[in-house]
């Protein structure tokens, strides 16, 4: 990974974005370009500047591979950094160095929080027998929570895709709710709408939806409004994360929840030796 700072300027990796910090100040406003894998810690001669960040999907590997070679998980970009001024390189731990595992960490999340709603707050217990799907959804959708939809849209704001529970709309249905003809850069901003984000968000989502589907075929046994579902849900998977639901089981067997990667070790040794101090930076318990 290249980049080129000032001298005394450090770097972080932190939920999968490197961060350019100086002091105080953290600068992270365009996503211009991306680091790439270097074997000596040195490169091209793009410079940062108070609009950069860089974002990364996976950490880089030292090892070159041959052209031929199939997609394992190495960082495309259109820009390089060099890396030859920066004295630092922080890591956050979460889907940064501890990469998990989603049909088991997801999963651990999404069941905590369902036993949080039936005991706690007198959700049906048949809820409880939903199975977590970690494959229905991804990162970039949006939550609208006043109609227990979740909907994909494109750079222009344009709904392409709404689902209401399970259930994808009809083109009808969707322009109906969805009018382009009315949509502003503001329409899906405010407290009514939730972007899946990040991973951790995933079971957010599809335990959302799982309710939505329960209230509306059975409205007798659920009177709250989709908003308050879904506050209820955010409440119960936010706790599952700070009182050991979670965190306990990882600790437990870390390689039922944690993907090892092969060459983590090799990279951190690479910028180790090249004479940067290396720091963690995290909330989380390690």
């Amino acid at each position: 990974m290249n980049w080129q700072l000032r001298p005394g300027w450090i770097g972080f990796l932190f939920d999968g974005r490197v961060f350019v910090v100086r002091g105080s100040r953290k600068f992270i406003r365009t996503t211009t370009y991306c680091a790439n894998s270097g074997s000596n810690g040195t490169g091209g001669s793009r410079k940062a500047n108070t609009d950069d960040v860089v974002v990364v999907r996976n950490m880089p590997s030292p090892v070159n591979r041959s052209s031929n070679e199939r997609y394992l998980g190495q960082v495309f970009c259109n820009r390089n950094l060099n890396m030859q001024k920066i004295s630092a390189i922080g890591f956050d731990m979460d889907y940064t160095l501890s990469q998990y595992i989603p049909e088991s960490f997801e999963t651990l999340a999404y069941e905590g929080a369902v036993q949080k709603l039936v005991t706690h707050l007198g959700y049906p217990p048949e809820l409880l027998e939903i199975p977590y799907d970690h494959t229905k959804f991804v990162r970039g959708l949006v939550i609208d929570k006043p109609r227990g939809n979740i909907i994909k849209m494109d750079r222009h704001k344009y709904v392409k895709i709404a689902y209401h529970g399970s259930r994808k709309l009809t083109e009808v249905e969707r322009k109906a709710v969805y009018d382009p003809n009315n949509t502003t850069w503001d329409s899906f901003t405010g407290s009514g709408y939730a972007v899946v984000d990040t991973l951790f968000s995933l079971p957010d989502a599809f335990l959302f939806s799982a309710i939505v589907d329960f209230k509306d075929n059975n409205p007798d046994r659920l009177s709250k409004s989709y908003e308050e579902i879904f506050k209820d849900v955010r409440t119960s998977v936010d706790l599952c994360h700070r009182d050991g639901v979670i965190k306990d089981k990882v600790a437990m067997d870390p390689a039922k929840y944690i993907h090892k990667d092969e060459h983590l070790k090799g990279t951190l040794d690479m910028w180790r030796e090249s004479g940067r101090k290396m720091f963690l930076l995290t909330n989380s318990l390690y």
